[in-house]
């Protein structure tokens, strides 16, 4: 797999940066291009370097079994990290994910000029990314060389690219809040879902995009957080991780996996009285039913969330979500909350520890049966060869894959 040189272009108030992508054995589906866009007002501040590109492809190259040929300039400490980081994630997915050989055209000597000294945050609005925030502005963070300047939103994640008029309800939200906090939000776009859409879970992959999107700003950041999904008692195998964040670092740009000590429960009771939460928590994963920072109050992520909030008390104030709390919304979530233990067990503890009976005992009933439905899940994808899997998501799901390629 080879990533050729970064090519920048400006266009309608944006700049792109991006890199032709070629294959030793072509992929049926696989973009030829990896693409990155960025408000104009932020040239100055690209890299130009290959490094956002190779921590965003690594795991693309390890997944097809192709060594990794990079025609531009990394960072040395990426490029040790890079080997670090995919041993990680062999042990992982070993079935899935392959070691490869690593082969930089040059190395980018550190320089200390040119640096703006930032300090960016991933954010979505979501509990992980609103505690990010909320715990490194000034109030917070004493160090006033870690206090946050900079969110940076990405639509294609989460937010699809197709999904262009919602990201722009996003985008004038909490670019309003993030004006009256006195900081910025930058909002880049990229294609790198399409990587992987319909071959590995996003979950599992999405880390090195993310960190990649930032690492294109290295004259931009010093410091960039990521928000921790779970806590150190509870390490998983997962896209962003406190076993591998850092190790997409460079001698420019320090990568903080950050808010692994504390879960998603005490991150909301941190934050409980602050009303950029209340007016933009934003978890929901239902594409269809979302709107702007409005969420469905019906997937899985929304129920969990909702059932936080009903046991901090404190519900009725966050009012991205539906009122009141019912009990026939926790007997659906027990029943279809997937495989994780995680949550039911840090719920029936925070419901106990509220005398919330009500909540604490039904959760426990997601354990035995999330262990069903993850072996049931788990015995499907054996029998099903990943190519085929992949034929079948595409043909069912296949709309998600139109009109999101960006020239």
């Amino acid at each position: 797999m080879v990533i050729h040189p970064p090519q920048i272009k400006h266009s309608d108030g944006e700049v792109t940066i991006s890199s032709r992508i070629e294959m030793s054995n072509p992929v049926d589906g696989l973009p030829d291009r990896l693409w990155f866009t960025y408000p104009e007002a932020y040239t100055d501040f690209l890299s130009g370097s290959s490094d956002g590109f190779a921590a965003s492809l690594l795991l693309t190259a390890m997944y097809f079994g192709e060594d990794l040929e990079i025609r531009g300039s990394i960072s040395p400490r990426l490029l040790y990290g890079l080997g670090e980081y995919q041993q990680v994630i062999h042990t992982w997915f070993p079935k899935t994910f392959r070691i490869i050989e690593i082969h930089p055209q040059s190395l980018q000597p550190f320089e200390e000029q040119n640096r703006a000294g930032k300090v960016g945050t991933a954010f979505s609005g979501g509990v992980d990314s609103l505690y990010s925030l909320w715990s490194n502005l000034p109030d917070n963070q004493p160090l006033v060389s870690l206090r946050v300047t900079h969110g940076l939103l990405i639509h294609g994640f989460d937010i699809r690219l197709y999904e262009k008029d919602n990201f722009s309800k996003i985008q004038r939200h909490y670019q309003e809040v993030f004006r009256e906090l006195g900081l910025e939000l930058i909002t880049a776009r990229t294609n790198g879902f399409l990587f992987w859409e319909f071959r590995v879970d996003w979950n599992y992959v999405h880390g090195g995009l993310l960190i990649g999107t930032a690492l294109n700003l290295e004259k931009l950041f010093t410091v960039f957080y990521v928000p921790s999904t779970h806590v150190y008692q509870d390490i998983k195998p997962l896209g962003t991780s406190p076993l591998l964040d850092h190790l997409l670092s460079t001698e420019k740009l320090a990568v903080i996996h950050i808010g692994a000590s504390t879960n998603r429960i005490s991150k909301l009771k941190a934050f409980a009285d602050w009303e950029v939460a209340h007016e933009g928590l934003r978890v929901c994963t239902e594409i269809n039913r979302r709107e702007g920072v409005k969420n469905c109050s019906r997937c899985n992520k929304c129920l969990r969330t909702i059932f936080m909030l009903e046991i901090l008390g404190v519900l009725p104030k966050f009012k991205t979500f539906r009122y009141p709390f019912r009990h026939r919304d926790l007997l659906h979530w027990i029943f279809f909350s997937g495989s994780s233990h995680t949550y039911p067990k840090m719920l029936s503890k925070a419901a106990k520890a509220a005398g919330r009976w009500d909540i604490a005992l039904p959760v426990l009933l997601a354990i035995p049966i999330g262990y069903i439905n993850g072996w049931i899940t788990k015995m499907i994808l054996n029998i099903i060869p990943p190519t085929m899997t992949y034929r079948l998501k595409r043909k069912l799901y296949g709309r998600l894959a139109e009109g999101q390629q960006v020239d």
